[in-house]
């Protein structure tokens, strides 16, 4: 999934580049979600590894690591995207480039808490769920197309997106390589 040119994207972080020799790679990608951003006409891309739903929970921490709420991390995210490059200056030309946009959300695994006793249920603690909820809403908000998904499940992913091509890969334990 790497190559010399692979940046990594951890945790609470954010990326962008135009540089068609990048790799961008988040790894063990589990509850949280990837967002990723691309433009082929101008091979530019995002990606953000978002943990939870709302900076609300911990603004300290928001401040500091905007990419780590969905809230807090698309917008920032945006913004950084369009920093980028030069072919989004003005507003026009950021307009048309926001129509043509392929948006992913990756991630949200299912995490199940088993009991002591068979006949306990179990705890399901969706908060990927209600990252990729709150992710959409700002997606469409943004008047941006839907994004494309890959999530639920419980396994841990790998996740990389090859700005020069645009290629986004999934790698899962037991699982064939997907891309999307």
């Amino acid at each position: 999934m790497s190559n010399s040119n692979t940046v990594p994207v951890y945790a609470a972080t954010g990326r962008a580049t135009d540089s068609e020799e990048v790799e961008f790679s988040a790894e063990q990608v589990g509850f949280g979600v990837c967002v990723i951003l691309h433009d082929a006409q101008v091979h530019a891309s995002a990606i953000a590894h978002v943990l939870m739903p709302d900076s609300n929970s911990n603004t300290t921490f928001a401040r500091k690591n905007p990419y780590g709420f969905s809230d807090t991390a698309f917008p920032a995210l945006m913004e950084t995207f369009r920093g980028i490059s030069r072919n989004y200056a003005g507003d026009e030309a950021w307009t048309e480039a926001k129509k043509r946009l392929k948006i992913y959300l990756i991630g949200a695994s299912e995490i199940t808490s088993t009991q002591a006793s068979s006949t306990e249920p179990t705890i399901e603690l969706n908060i990927g769920k209600l990252v990729a909820n709150r992710l959409r809403d700002l997606i469409k908000t943004a008047g941006l197309t839907a994004p494309i998904e890959a999530l639920g499940g419980t396994g841990i992913r790998d996740v990389s997106i090859r700005n020069g091509t645009g290629k986004v890969l999934i790698e899962e334990a037991g699982q064939p390589e997907k891309n999307l």
